[in-house]
């Protein structure tokens, strides 16, 4: 937060000019049901939201997040209309590392701690994760498993490892059991185990 703020420079230094001036959210509690609580924080008068609009604030009028989160919950979802919302090489690559990190607190298990992008050209989503302070087992204090997710499944239907049904329909039609990118994110997987990040030394 300190050293790098995601905001539009961060999406500048990232995407291709194509993609800048889309809506950017800093989400918490956010698991893509409903759009219930979309807004813009207000500190001074208490206001804060689950999706917290960071761009385009006098313009925008949400319809990027509206379309995905009625796209997810239309009832009607298969793997085209799915990949028409998310930009699924950002998605499986940030599923695979979050899996390795092991953070109970991060969009998977708690539906927190994540930046959401709408890209310009295309519309789709992209998840930027932030305030990963209790990965790689630092989870004192919080540790809902009660082993730092040492011994979670990638594709459980399940989060923090505790018997809590996933919500999310970005992860129940994408990688947990029976999505249709188990494979995919699989072989994701696989690439990021290898990483030399991961060697204990």
């Amino acid at each position: 937060t300190v050293n790098e703020p995601v905001d539009e420079v961060f999406i500048e230094k990232r995407l291709p000019e194509a993609e800048w001036g889309g809506d950017l959210y800093k989400c918490s509690m956010a698991d893509f049901r409903n759009t219930h609580s979309v807004g813009i924080e207000n500190e001074d008068k208490g206001e804060f939201y689950a999706y917290d609009l960071k761009s385009n604030k006098k313009t925008s009028q949400h319809e990027a997040l509206n379309r995905l989160i009625n796209g997810l919950t239309s009832g009607v979802v298969t793997k085209e209309s799915f990949a028409e919302l998310v930009d699924i090489d950002n998605f499986l690559s940030y599923a695979a590392v979050s899996y390795f990190a092991g953070n109970p607190d991060d969009l998977r298990n708690n539906y927190n701690n994540f930046y959401l992008y709408f890209m310009k050209s295309s519309g789709k989503a992209i998840i930027i994760p932030y305030d990963c302070d209790r990965v790689f087992g630092t989870a004192i204090h919080f540790d809902p498993s009660n082993n730092a997710l040492t011994r979670e499944n990638p594709f459980s239907e399940y989060v923090n490892d505790t018997g809590d049904k996933q919500k999310s329909p970005l992860y129940l039609y994408s990688i947990v059991k029976g999505g249709y990118y188990v494979k995919e994110y699989a072989s994701r997987l696989n690439e990021v185990s290898k990483s030399p990040l991961l060697k204990p030394e």
